[in-house]
């Protein structure tokens, strides 16, 4: 019922702190990639490892936590991105001739 009622009140849009955190381009934004998001995720650890050889950067350094989460979410945003903008809006925009 509740996620019910939180789709109802979407449906008519939100104001308040609601409406600005949603309306946000960030927000926005991360929701028009998020497919891609999805779909590439499991894909950019083994990008970043293989990244990390062909530069040849030390794992032990490059690989801490606080260094590794940073840059697999950058490199996530950075490839979906691409994705998006070279291949999914590209492809979007020859919807309008099947219709």
């Amino acid at each position: 019922m509740a996620f019910w009622a939180l789709v109802l009140r979407a449906s008519f849009g939100f104001s308040g702190a609601g409406g600005w955190i949603l309306g946000n381009g960030v927000v926005v934004w991360i929701g028009m990639i998020s497919y891609g998001l999805y779909l590439m995720h499991p894909f950019i650890p083994g990008l970043y490892l293989a990244l990390l050889s062909a530069l040849d950067l030390s794992p032990a350094i490059w690989g801490a936590y606080y260094i590794r989460f940073p840059l697999l979410a950058a490199l996530l945003l950075a490839v979906t991105s691409a994705s998006f903008y070279l291949w999914e809006r590209p492809i979007r925009s020859y919807r309008r001739l099947l219709t």
